[in-house]
């Protein structure tokens, strides 16, 4: 199975954009005393990171597909392809 490059690129980007504002929400809630907008941020940024994940797992579906489809039509000698 072949990774997609870009599928795997999305899905590293939006771990690090979770983490990264998970982190950003607690250092607003204990140094800024923003409680609201700390909390606000770390579910926003967790919820912006799952979608973006599944975003790369659909393209990385969409690749395997691909892939499995142009190895399957490979037909030769005329013959009919079975169902």
């Amino acid at each position: 199975m072949e990774t997609n490059t870009v599928a795997k690129i999305i899905k590293v980007v939006s771990i690090i954009f979770g983490f990264i504002g998970a982190i950003y929400g607690f250092y607003a809630i204990d140094g800024l005393n923003a409680d609201e907008w700390g909390f606000a941020i770390m579910i926003i940024s967790v919820i912006t990171a799952v979608f973006m994940y599944g975003f790369g797992e659909v393209i990385q579906l969409l690749s395997d597909i691909n892939n499995n489809t142009r190895k399957s039509n490979n037909i030769t000698d005329n013959e009919i392809p079975k169902l």
